[in-house]
């Protein structure tokens, strides 16, 4: 079966989450060391969709040594929280059926915690720039294909777009909107991606199964911010121009201050200010 998504530039991509598991380990995994209770990230929350596979991640944070399990579909799975106070297991999800039923997915250590709604299927990955979080309220056809929408099969985790130099341990965030799952329908579809949307309705209409789309776009990024320091480093050209951007984002705060400086005693000096210019601060 070949599934072709041509509305998306080089910078989107979708990835299987089977295959990035270990990079959301790392964006969302914990550095504390100590918590009374068992802790999940936002990710792993009511109405989410499961990867229907061998080795579906959980991971969290407790207190150091703690044992926690976690039970879903009568499948279990067992580990103990290291020394970080972090804490991963998987779960052989890859005989269940995936279908319209949801269950309830228990993870238990000195606390429990249940989460709602959750379903086994299809989980990708939507990154990118504003044209893959171009909403599906302002597609071509958007308006018609939510007024005709039919599937609570689809569910949306966006990512907030918080900047930040390192992996950082979870997304949560307090607004309404994002770091949660959505459940798609006709009112809060209208805010899912559009290309996202469109190629989940696809994966359900050919595979019948759930979809989980986890979308995290950032307008306006160009590629190297999506890539660790330590991969650009490997390529010379790739390195020169990112430590030479680095460089530039570390003097930024110095020339700030001196372009402000310059602009207060031109200002001064001149005993005006040109109609559209910038104001010192």
């Amino acid at each position: 079966m070949n599934i072709v998504v041509r509305a998306m530039k080089m910078q989107n991509n979708f990835l299987p989450l089977w295959k990035i598991a270990y990079f959301f380990v790392l964006l969302f995994a914990g550095r504390e060391s100590l918590f009374a209770d068992v802790r999940l990230p936002a990710i792993i929350s009511d109405h989410m969709v499961l990867q229907k596979s061998d080795r579906a991640a959980l991971w969290g944070w407790a207190d150091t040594g703690e044992k926690v399990r976690a039970t879903f579909a009568g499948k279990t799975a067992e580990t103990t929280t290291g020394a970080d106070g972090a804490w991963r297991l998987t779960l052989d999800l890859s005989a269940m059926t995936s279908g319209a039923d949801s269950q309830k997915l228990t993870i238990e250590g000195k606390n429990k915690i249940e989460i709602a709604d959750v379903l086994v299927g299809e989980v990708w990955v939507a990154s990118g720039q504003s044209n893959m979080e171009f909403p599906l309220k302002e597609a071509i056809g958007g308006p018609d294909e939510l007024a005709n929408h039919t599937t609570s099969q689809q569910r949306e985790f966006r990512v907030p777009k918080i900047p930040s130099d390192t992996p950082q341990d979870d997304c949560r965030w307090n607004q309404p909107w994002g770091a949660k799952w959505v459940v798609s329908n006709p009112k809060d579809a209208a805010g899912f991606t559009a290309i996202g949307y469109y190629f989940g309705r696809q994966l359900i209409d050919q595979l019948h199964v759930p979809v989980g789309i986890i979308t995290a776009p950032f307008s306006g990024t160009p590629i190297e911010p999506w890539i660790s320091q330590e991969a650009l480093a490997q390529d010379t050209d790739v390195k020169a121009q990112t430590d030479a951007y680095r460089q530039a984002y570390l003097d930024f705060p110095t020339r700030e201050a001196a372009y402000v400086k310059d602009m207060t005693d031109w200002i001064e000096k001149t005993g005006r200010q040109d109609p559209g210019s910038p104001r010192a601060c």
